[in-house]
C-alpha cells in the first residue's frame, strides 16, 4: 500500500527572497547560483529557534519528523514491538515533509556579478584597506556573487499542521538571517516577502517566543535556542536607516574593527 499521507492536507506558501547585500552563494567552482538547499537549511536552522522551548530530545524528534532523517523514530520503534507484522510501520523518519521549489528569478539573466564591490575603505593599524576585501576575505574578488535587488520566488509546500511554525521561521529569517559565504560580516542579507496572499507574518506570536537573557544563559541547553531580550527589548545592535546597502556597510565598519 502506498502511503499518501504526506500529500494530503498540505499548505502552499509563496514568497520572494530579495537580496539586500551581495551574496556569495554557489558551488565550489566560485560561480554564483541560487539553489533551494541553502534556503531550506536556513528555514531549518531558524525553525529550531521557533521551537526552542522543547527539550533537546523533543527538538531532535520534531525536527527529524518535519525535515527528514535517516535515523529511527524511537516512538515508532516502541509501538512496533506490540504490532502484528502486517501492521508494523517504517521506523526510519524518512524524507522531509518540506518541499521547496524555485519558481522564478528576477532578473533571470543578470543576477550574477564579479564586479568590484564598492563600500569604501577602512583605516586600521595596518594602513588603509578595501573594506569589501577586509569583510569578504577569500570571496570578494575571487567568487561571483548574487547582486543586490535580485528577487527569487519560492514555493514551499508542507503539511498544514506545520504552517505557523514555518511562517514564524521565515519571519525570523527576515529579521536576523543572512546566507552564504561571509554572511556573518553582512554579506547575503535577505528579506522575505509573502506573495499571492498565501500567508501573513504574525509578529506578536514570534516575539512571544523570545526570552530573558539571564534565563537563557543559565539554561542547561548548550546550543542557540532563543532570541535574548532584556527590559528594553531585543539584545541587538541597531543603526539608523539607510537608503542603500553600501552606506549601511560603511556605517558598520567600526563594529567590525572594535567590537
Amino acid at each position: 500500500m502506498v502511503d499518501v499521507s504526506r500529500y494530503t492536507d498540505t499548505t502552499e506558501l509563496v514568497f520572494d527572497v530579495e537580496f539586500i547585500t551581495p551574496a556569495f552563494l554557489g558551488g565550489a567552482d566560485g560561480n554564483a547560483e541560487i539553489r533551494t538547499a541553502p534556503f531550506k537549511n536556513l528555514i531549518r536552522r531558524w525553525w529550531r529557534i521557533v521551537k526552542g522551548n522543547l527539550n533537546p530530545n523533543e527538538l531532535w524528534q520534531k525536527e527529524s519528523e518535519l525535515f527528514g532523517s535517516t535515523e529511527k523514530n524511537p516512538d515508532t520503534v516502541e509501538q512496533n514491538k506490540t504490532r502484528k507484522k502486517s501492521e508494523k510501520e517504517a521506523e526510519v523518519f524518512g524524507k522531509s515533509k518540506v518541499d521547496l521549489k524555485i519558481r522564478q528569478i528576477s532578473p533571470s539573466d543578470e543576477y550574477k556579478s564579479s564586479a568590484p564591490i564598492d563600500i569604501g575603505r577602512i583605516e586600521s593599524k595596518f594602513g588603509s584597506m578595501d573594506l569589501s576585501k577586509y569583510l569578504g576575505y577569500g570571496s570578494v574578488g575571487i567568487k561571483e556573487y548574487i547582486k543586490p535587488k535580485t528577487k527569487c520566488t519560492f514555493v514551499l509546500t508542507a503539511e498544514s499542521k506545520y504552517k505557523n511554525e514555518i511562517i514564524d521561521s521565515l519571519f525570523l529569517i527576515t529579521l536576523f538571517a543572512t546566507c552564504g559565504s561571509k554572511s556573518k560580516n553582512g554579506f547575503g542579507s535577505i528579506n522575505v516577502i509573502p506573495k499571492q496572499n498565501s500567508f501573513e507574518f504574525n509578529p506578536p506570536r514570534v516575539f512571544g517566543k523570545f526570552g530573558n537573557w539571564k534565563e537563557i544563559l543559565n539554561s542547561q541547553k548548550k546550543y542557540p535556542y532563543k532570541i535574548c531580550t532584556d527590559k528594553n527589548g531585543v539584545l541587538a545592535w541597531k543603526t539608523k536607516n539607510f537608503n542603500s546597502w553600501n552606506l549601511a556597510f560603511e556605517e558598520s565598519r567600526s563594529f567590525f574593527l572594535y567590537v
